[in-house]
This record gives C-alpha cells, sequence and structure tokens, in this order.
C-alpha cells in the first residue's frame, strides 16, 4: 500500500524554519529545510520564499498521491501464446513468456486516452486501461490479487477497477476465462448481464455476430444478475430495472454451461396492465420463500418495489426497497445496497423530494464507484440519476455536469453508436433547453437523432421523441417552419406506435399545433 505522511513547521517568533517530510511510497522527498536566524518582522520576502517553497512541495505531494493512488493494485501480462499454421499443414505453438517479450497485435489504451502498441511480457495495465487483443495471440493476465484472466484473439475489455477489495471488468466482446482465487468480490459484466465470482473458474465467451453469450462455469458456482425490461399493453410502456438473479453452479466432475441470446430477452414477458404485473411478481416472491434463497428474493422484492413505483405508489415502493437494503446489509452485497439505494433515490425524485433523491443517489454512486470503479455503466447510470435530479430542482449546470459524466463512460464502454449514448445526448439537450440555449440543445438534440436513425431506423418511438425535442426547441426559438417538419415527423411515426389517448402523442400534438398557430399570426 502507498503511504502517505506530509509535515510541516514553520516557526515565527526569533527563527523561521520550514521543514518537509513526505512520502507516497513512489516518490518521496525528506529533511527540507529553509532557516533564517533572528526574525525580522519586515522581511516580507523571506515569508514569500518560505510560502513559495511550501506550495511546491504541497503541489508534488498532491500530484504523486492521485498519480501513485491506486497503482498497487493492477494486472500484469503473465505469458502469451499462438498457434501458428505450418506449411505441412501441422499446428505449432509460438510462446511468449519471458519478461520483455513484445506481443504481435495487443494494444492498451490507457485511461488518459493514449495508446501504448508495444505491450510486453511484464508490462502493467491499470484501472480504466482498454485492453484489445488481436493477431492470433492468446494472453494470461495476473491480477495483482492473484487472479488470472486468459483472453483469446479478438478480445476486447476494460478493466474497470482493482482495488484490495476485489475487481471488476467489462467485457465487450471476445473470450475471457477467469481463474478466481483470491476473496473478495470479482464482477464481469457484458451488457444487461453481471456475473459475480466469489473462488472459482468460469469462462465467458460474447458473439456479437451471433448476439449469444455462453457462459460456462468449470469449478464453484457464480451468481448470473440480468437487468430486463417487460412491455405493459394497456400503458403503450415498458418496465425498466427488474432484475433476474440465477445461479450457474458445475455439476460434479462437469462443466455447466448456459447460453444467452443477447439483446432478444431482455423483455421476456408481456402484461395487459401494471396490476397484472404485481400479481406476477407477488407470486414469485411466494414461492421463493419457500426456498429461502434470499438472492431471489432480493431480486422479488425489487421487482415489486419498481412496479410499485410505476403504480405512483411511492410510498409503499420505498418500504420495499427499504426491505431490500436491510437483507443485502444483512447479507453484506454491496451491488444490492447500491441497487436499493438507486431505486430509494428514484421514488424520492417522483415524490419531488429533490434533496433526498440526491443523497440516495450519491449513497448508490459511492458504492457502485467502489465496487465497479469509474469506467462502468452502473456508475454512469448513477451520474445521470443524480444529473435528473439537479435538473428537477432547476439547477441546470449541475445536471448538465453529471449528464456528461455519464456520457463520458457510456462513450468509452459502448462507443458512439449506442442507445444509451443518445438518450445521455438527450438529456444534455434537454438541460440546455431548460437554460434557454436553444441551439445547444438542438445540436446534441441532432446527436441523440442521428444515432437512434442508425440502430432503430426511422420507424422507432424513440426517433418520433427526438424529432419533437428538436421541434420544440426550434419552436421556442422562433422558427416556426423547422418545427412543424419535426413535429410532423414525430406524429407520423407516434401514432403507428401508440393509442390517440396517449400523453406522448397528444403532447406532440399539442406542440405542434401551437407552432402552426404562431406562424399564422407571423403572416
Amino acid at each position: 500500500m502507498n503511504n502517505y505522511s506530509f509535515g510541516l513547521h514553520c516557526k515565527m517568533d526569533n527563527k523561521l524554519t520550514v521543514h518537509c517530510n513526505f512520502e507516497t511510497g513512489k516518490y518521496s522527498a525528506t529533511s527540507v529545510i529553509l532557516s533564517q536566524g533572528p526574525h525580522n518582522e519586515g522581511d516580507k520576502g523571506m515569508r514569500q520564499v518560505c510560502r513559495l517553497f511550501i506550495a511546491l512541495h504541497l503541489i508534488l505531494f498532491i500530484y504523486s498521491s492521485f498519480v501513485y493512488a491506486g497503482e498497487d493494485y493492477y494486472l500484469s501480462v503473465k505469458e502469451a501464446w499462438r498457434v501458428v499454421i505450418q506449411d505441412d499443414g501441422s499446428q505449432k505453438r509460438s510462446d511468449y513468456s519471458k519478461v520483455g517479450d513484445a506481443l504481435p497485435g495487443v494494444v492498451v489504451q490507457r485511461k488518459g486516452g493514449s495508446i501504448v502498441k508495444n505491450i510486453k511480457v511484464g508490462d502493467r495495465i491499470y484501472t480504466g486501461d482498454t485492453v484489445t487483443v488481436t493477431g492470433g495471440v492468446n494472453v494470461t493476465f495476473s491480477s495483482s490479487r492473484n487472479n488470472e484472466l486468459t483472453t483469446k484473439s479478438g478480445t476486447t475489455f476494460i478493466v474497470s477497477n482493482i482495488t484490495d477489495k476485489g475487481e471488476s471488468y467489462y467485457l465487450k466482446m471476445g473470450s475471457f476465462l477467469s481463474k478466481v482465487f483470491a476473496r473478495g468480490f470479482f464482477n464481469l459484466t457484458h451488457g444487461t448481464r453481471t456475473i459475480a465470482s466469489r473462488g472459482t473458474i468460469f469462462d465467458v465467451t460474447v458473439d456479437e455476430e451471433k448476439r449469444v453469450m455462453t457462459l460456462a462455469v468449470n469449478e464453484g458456482e457464480v451468481e448470473v444478475t440480468t437487468d430486463y425490461s417487460i412491455k405493459v399493453a394497456d400503458k403503450d410502456k415498458e418496465i425498466t430495472g427488474l432484475k433476474r438473479v440465477e445461479i450457474v453452479s458445475a455439476r460434479t466432475g462437469k462443466t455447466h454451461s448456459v447460453r444467452y441470446n443477447l439483446g432478444t430477452d431482455e423483455a421476456f414477458q408481456e402484461f395487459r396492465n401494471y396490476d397484472d404485473v404485481l400479481k406476477y411478481f407477488e407470486q414469485q416472491l411466494a414461492e421463493d420463500e419457500k426456498t429461502g434463497d434470499d438472492l431471489k428474493l432480493l431480486a422479488d422484492k425489487n421487482n415489486i418495489g419498481i412496479t410499485l413505483y410505476y403504480l405512483a405508489r411511492y410510498d409503499d415502493a420505498l418500504k420495499m426497497f427499504d426491505s431490500v437494503s436491510e437483507t443485502a446489509k444483512r447479507l453484506s452485497n454491496e451491488g444490492w445496497i447500491a441497487t436499493s439505494y438507486n431505486n430509494i433515490g428514484s421514488a424520492w425524485d417522483s415524490k419531488g423530494s429533490y434533496d433526498k433523491a440526491i443523497e440516495f443517489y450519491e449513497k448508490d454512486l459511492k458504492i457502485s464507484l467502489k465496487v465497479f470503479g469509474e469506467e462502468h455503466p452502473s456508475v454512469a447510470t448513477s451520474y445521470n440519476n443524480i444529473g435528473l435530479a439537479w435538473k428537477a430542482k432547476g439547477s441546470y449546470d449541475k445536471a448538465i455536469e453529471f449528464y456528461e459524466k455519464a456520457l463520458k463512460i457510456q462513450l468509452k464502454v459502448f462507443g458512439e453508436e449506442h442507445p444509451s449514448v443518445a438518450t445521455s445526448y438527450n438529456n444534455i439537450g434537454g438541460a440546455w433547453d431548460s437554460k434557454g440555449s436553444y441551439d445547444k440543445a438542438i445540436e446534441f438534440y441532432e446527436k441523440a437523432l442521428k444515432i437512434q436513425l442508425k440502430v432503430f431506423g426511422e420507424e422507432h418511438p424513440s426517433v418520433a421523441i427526438s424529432y419533437n425535442n428538436i421541434g420544440s426547441a426550434w419552436k421556442a426559438k422562433g422558427s416556426y417552419d423547422k418545427a412543424i417538419e419535426y413535429l410532423e415527423r414525430a406524429v407520423d411515426i407516434l401514432k403507428r406506435f401508440v393509442s390517440p389517448e396517449h400523453p406522448n402523442l397528444i403532447t406532440i400534438k399539442k406542440n405542434l399545433e401551437e407552432a402552426k398557430q404562431r406562424q399564422a399570426e407571423q403572416k
């Protein structure tokens, strides 16, 4: 561990002495003394030199603390190999096992943005770095906590967090064999799923082309948590924030494999109304209470609370979320504690108690940063929610600050062409819109629309909402021709997906009517 200390003595009576001593484990300076004989009260020059001296050492101390904090925890390249096909068709393994051996096709993008292409055996990789393995090379990394990760060629992952308490990674694509030996948490996330392991061996492969993720547990068991949504017919809405938990265990002497379809099984069921959803989850809770499986009970209570929230029964939702929090604390499950805080914050937010909402969102953020680190979608969600609460309070600059933090993470994890990125652009645009900066609002709304058109195509409700946002901003600017153009597109798309009584469609039609009326008044 790094040791931080800073000592300062400044005696201003008959003698002036400055002594600085600090150590970070990487940088140190000791026994630095500046002194003067009998002190002259009028000697301002000496005082200034003293202040400058102190400031310099404080800067060096703070800088070294930030630069080297956390560097006791890292991944290092342990070894690598690739299979080479010979002229006769036989295979030959080419090993890279000596410290200093250069690895072809392995690239690391540092947290600050710099790119390192000449990665070698023995090199260290830190929290926030993105690793891409290509060139037919298989690489084994060893963490400073003695866990091992083996990747195949075609793999990209982010080192989300490594601390003395555990490790978290985000797998963007490829194959990830994890050998978890150290105590503490170990999380591997892809998309909507997080795999939590505490002492086991498991293999995850993501095939983006086939849209399939395969999990094979070789030893022990892992906890798989999936975020998902369900459709509610009479509201033309989805309930989001729901969670499904399962334990995947290696059978005696045999690997247990599970396949997940990516992006196609998240809305696994459709219900007529919210009441039917509530009955379904209450039945699930009753069944799982018989088994005593705490993790499933947490998921059931979470889902009931979320449904109560959508029913606008916020006080009942808060009671359920409090129950989730109490159980999670008893189990020392920090992931579920963070989830409960986020949900409690959402309920207070909807009740109009924005300060209470921010209080719980920040509690969620603190735990999420501890478990997942800065480079993780869960942290982006926390930043986004804090931004929403600040916007509701009318503090638009604070909202933009947190929205931009969320956006930065999402761009790194998901890339430019992702719905979550579009949502952040829309949120930032909305805050600028509320500030009356309509050109800035349109700029971000257009960015969101560009992504949505590429991801969803023209015929999608999200595209209609972006058209409405852009049209409304043009209307506020007094450019009614442009406003009508976008608002008519929004109405034309959305009416194909929702009933005439849908509140979003009613709002957009109202915006369109106002734009046409004001256009007529101008003529």
